[in-house]
C-alpha cells in the first residue's frame, strides 16, 4: 500500500487563498480556499460570534482592527469561533476525545452578558461542579460583583485555568506503530469505499486518497464528500490518522512493568498512564543555596512568581511517571465469535486512593520549619528544632547535612507523603470520576480501532484470585532491620528475597497485603531486635469482596452510564484463554478447577463454593484441592467430573468477563462526539471504588 507521505507536495490550485484550515503545522497545505471576492456584510448574530473568538483567542483591542495590513473579514473569526465551539471537529486530533463540558457550555451564555449568578447558574446546569471549582469559576464570578459577565469575560479566565485535560502516556506498544497503523487502516477503508462506489478510475481512488491524506482536496471536491455521509466520515478519519501519526514521529515502544497480571493470551499488551502535567520544579539544589534555614512563605511566593515551585508532585507505587491520576492495563483479543477487542485487565488509581486513606492537601504549606540532619548508620535523620521527625535520607541522596536538609525540604513541599510532617496527598480532581476517566480513554482508543468490535475487562473473580496471596505463598515476613522482604512456597521453599522499604512493600505484594503486613504485630528479630513483621494462612488472603464490587458492580454501571447515550450496555461474557494442565503448578491447576467449576456449561458444580469430589463427594476447598494435587500430581483429575475434567484438559478455559459490544454506528458517533472529561452527575450514587489489592 502507498505511503501518503512519500507523494511529493503540489502547489494547492484554484483561487487564491483567503484563510485555510490545516491543523497540522506551518508545513501543511490548506485543506480549504475561499475565493478572494467581496462578501456581503455579516448578519448581527456572525459578528458577535466572531468577537467572542477573537476575544477567546486572546486577540486585544478591537477584533476588526488590521491583522498585518489588511483586516480580519466575518468568515475567518466565524471560523475561528467554529474551530473553538463544541461540536464535530473537521479535521483535529483522530475524533473529539475528551471535552469539557465548562467549555461548551460557553455558548449558551448571552452575547451581551448576564449576571454572575445567572451565568453560575447557566454554568452549574450545563457543567460538573468539580470541574467548575477546579477551574476557580464561582470565585471569579463572585469577584465580579453585579457587572454583566460576557462570553469573553469568562473565555479569558479558563483560558487562564485550563480543564484539567490529562496528558495520555502509553507503554508497551510504539506510538509511530499504532499511528500508522490507523494510516493504513483507514486509507484502505476509503479506498475500498470508492472501489464499490465506483466514484473513480483505480488510479483516480489512489490520488483522492492521498490528497484526503495530506488534506489537499479542492472545494468542489469537499462539498461532494460532504454531501455523502459516508465518504465524509472515512475521508475526515483519514486525513485525521494521518495529522496523528505526523504528530507523532518515530517514538518507539518504552517497557511495561507488570505483563505478568493478565488472564492468559491476548496480544499487544500496554500500559496507559493518565497524567497531570508538572508545573514547574523548585530543585534540591535550588533549596540548598537557599540555606539550611526555614523556607519562609515570601520565598516560596517568589519561587513560584519565576516558575520554580510546582503544584506538589503524587509518586505512585507503580510507575516512574508522576501525577498518574489513573492507570489501565489491556491487550486485544478474540471472542470465540471471531470479534476483535480491546480487553481491560485492570483500572487503577493510587493518587485517589491514597487520598481515601490519608486524605488530601488543600494547598502548599505557607512556610517550611527549621531543620536539623543527624547522620545514622548509612543515612540521615531530619528533625526538625522542635525535635520532630520530619523523614530519613539516604546517603545515595545526600552527602552532606545540608543536602540532606535540602531534600527533606523538598519532599516536604513536593512529595509530603514522603515525610511524616503531612501525610496528605496533593489535591486533585476526579476523586469520584477517575475510573470513569480510565474507561473513557479506553472506550475512545477502541473506538478509533476500526477492527475492533468490543470493549471488555475483567470480572471480580478474576481479580481476587490474581492477587490472593494465599495462593501463592504460605508465609510473607518482612525484617524492618535489614530491609528484607521474604515468600516461601506452600512447599517451605523460598521464593522471594528482595531488599526494599516499606514504602515498596506494595509493589511485591500489592497495596492491601502490604499494609497487613506492616499492621500485624511484629516479633523480635532474636539477632538486632528489630521488628520482624509476618503473616501466614488466612491473613494471607486478600482481595474478596473488595474486588467482586469493583469490578462487577462499580465499573460494569459505569460503563453502562458512559454508553447509555450511544445505544451500548455491557453483557456477562466468557473469554477463552490458553491453559497447559500438563505444565501448571498445583496452585494453578485448583485455580483452574475451580474457574470451570463455575463457569463451566453445565453451570456451576459448586456447593457452598466448595467441590464435591471422589466417590463420596466430599466438599473439598480450593486450597485443599491444591495440596491434593502436590501430593498425588494429576492422578487427581480423575476423581473430577467428566465435564470439569474434559474443560481442564483440552487446552482453553473459559474466563468470565464483562462484555460491551461496538457496532461502527456507536463507534463513529463516539469518534464524531467525543466524551465528556467530566460527568454532569457524579457517580457517587454507585459508591466510592475500593482499595486496590494489588
Amino acid at each position: 500500500m502507498a505511503d501518503p507521505e512519500k507523494k511529493p507536495l503540489k502547489p494547492p490550485s484554484g483561487p487564491r487563498p483567503l484563510i485555510s484550515f490545516a491543523l497540522g503545522g506551518p508545513e501543511t497545505q490548506p485543506l480549504i480556499t475561499l475565493p478572494n471576492t467581496p462578501l456581503p456584510p455579516p448578519p448581527q448574530w456572525m459578528q458577535g460570534l466572531g468577537h467572542f473568538a477573537a476575544a477567546y483567542l486572546g486577540a486585544e483591542g478591537d477584533p476588526t482592527a488590521p491583522i498585518g495590513s489588511e483586516p480580519p473579514s466575518w468568515p475567518v473569526l466565524a471560523g475561528m469561533a467554529a474551530g473553538m465551539l463544541p461540536g464535530p471537529r473537521m479535521l483535529g486530533a483522530l475524533g473529539r476525545g475528551l471535552f469539557s463540558r465548562v467549555d461548551e457550555a460557553l455558548k449558551l451564555l448571552p452575547l451581551k452578558g448576564a449576571h454572575p449568578n445567572k451565568v453560575l447558574s447557566i454554568l452549574k446546569s450545563n457543567a460538573s461542579a468539580e470541574e467548575l471549582a477546579f477551574r476557580k469559576v464561582p470565585e471569579w464570578l463572585a469577584a465580579q460583583g453585579n457587572k454583566a459577565v460576557t462570553p469573553e469575560m469568562l473565555a479569558a479566565h479558563l483560558q487562564a485555568h485550563p480543564a484539567p485535560m490529562p496528558v495520555v502516556v502509553t507503554k508497551g506498544v510504539s506510538p509511530a506503530d499504532q499511528a500508522q497503523k490507523r494510516v493504513e487502516q483507514a486509507q484502505s477503508a476509503l479506498e475500498e469505499y470508492l472501489q464499490r462506489e465506483q466514484a473513480f478510475s483505480a488510479h483516480g481512488v489512489r490520488d483522492y486518497t492521498l490528497d484526503a491524506a495530506r488534506g489537499e482536496l479542492s472545494p468542489s471536491q469537499l462539498q461532494a464528500a460532504q454531501s455523502n455521509p459516508q465518504q465524509w466520515a472515512l475521508t475526515q478519519q483519514l486525513r485525521e490518522a494521518y495529522e496523528a501519526r505526523r504528530a507523532t514521529g518515530t517514538t518507539g515502544a518504552t517497557p511495561t512493568k507488570f505483563g505478568n497480571y493478565t488472564v492468559p493470551g491476548g496480544e499487544n499488551y500496554r500500559e496507559t498512564l493518565l497524567t497531570l502535567p508538572a508545573r514547574g520544579g523548585v530543585s534540591a539544589a535550588e533549596l540548598r543555596a537557599m540555606g539550611p534555614g526555614p523556607m519562609t512563605a515570601e520565598q516560596i511566593r517568589a519561587q513560584a512568581a519565576r516558575g520554580s515551585v510546582a503544584t506538589p508532585e503524587f509518586h505512585s507505587s507503580h510507575f516512574d511517571e508522576p501525577n498518574i491520576v489513573v492507570h489501565t492495563r489491556s491487550n486485544e483479543r478474540t471472542l470465540p465469535t471471531g470479534e476483535r477487542g480491546r480487553f481491560v485487565e485492570e483500572v487503577q488509581s493510587d493518587w485517589h486512593q491514597a487520598g481515601k486513606k490519608v486524605g488530601y492537601q488543600p494547598s502548599a504549606p505557607d512556610a517550611l520549619p527549621q531543620l536539623q540532619a543527624t547522620q545514622r548508620d548509612g543515612y540521615w535523620e531530619v528533625n526538625t528544632d522542635q525535635g520532630d521527625f520530619v523523614t530519613n535520607v539516604y546517603g545515595s541522596d545526600a552527602a552532606t547535612p545540608e543536602a540532606a536538609i535540602a531534600e527533606a525540604q523538598r519532599r516536604m513541599y513536593r512529595q509530603p507523603m514522603r515525610t511524616a510532617t503531612d501525610p496528605r496527598v496533593p489535591d486533585v480532581p476526579f476523586k469520584e470520576n477517575w475510573p470513569d476517566l480510565g474507561l473513557k480513554q479506553q472506550l475512545l482508543e477502541t473506538a478509533n480501532d476500526p477492527e475492533a468490535q468490543w470493549l471488555g475487562f475483567t470480572s471480580g473473580q478474576t481479580q481476587a484470585e490474581r492477587y490472593d496471596l494465599s495462593k501463592q505463598f504460605s508465609r510473607v515476613e518482612f525484617d524492618a532491620g535489614d530491609r528484607q522482604l521474604r515468600a516461601f512456597d506452600h512447599t517451605g521453599r523460598e521464593v522471594l528475597s528482595q531488599t526494599t522499604g516499606p514504602e515498596q512493600l506494595a509493589d511485591y505484594i500489592g497495596n492491601e497485603g502490604a499494609e497487613k503486613l506492616l499492621t500485624s504485630t511484629p516479633s523480635l528479630h532474636p539477632d538486632d531486635q528489630t521488628p520482624l513483621y509476618s503473616l501466614t494462612g488466612v491473613d494471607l488472603q486478600v482481595g474478596g469482596e473488595g474486588m467482586h464490587y469493583f469490578y462487577d458492580q462499580l465499573l460494569r454501571k459505569r460503563m453502562e452510564k458512559i454508553l447509555k447515550p450511544f445505544g451500548g450496555t455491557v453483557e456477562r461474557g466468557a473469554l477463552p484463554t490458553p491453559f497447559d494442565y500438563d505444565r501448571a503448578q498445583p496452585d494453578d491447576l485448583a485455580a483452574a478447577v475451580f474457574q470451570a467449576a463455575r463457569v463451566g456449561p453445565a453451570g456451576s458444580h459448586l456447593i457452598d463454593g466448595k467441590l464435591p469430589m471422589g466417590r463420596y463427594q466430599t466438599l473439598t476447598t480450593q486450597a485443599q484441592l491444591a495440596q491434593r494435587f502436590r501430593m498425588a500430581g494429576n492422578q487427581v483429575l480423575l476423581e473430577l467430573p467428566t465435564s470439569l475434567r474434559d474443560a481442564v484438559t483440552t487446552g482453553s478455559l473459559n474466563t468470565p468477563s464483562w462484555i460491551a459490544r461496538l457496532t461502527p454506528e456507536m463507534k463513529a458517533r463516539i469518534q464524531r462526539e467525543g466524551l465528556p472529561l467530566m460527568s454532569l452527575v457524579p457517580l457517587s450514587q454507585v459508591g466510592a471504588p475500593p482499595e486496590d489489592r494489588r
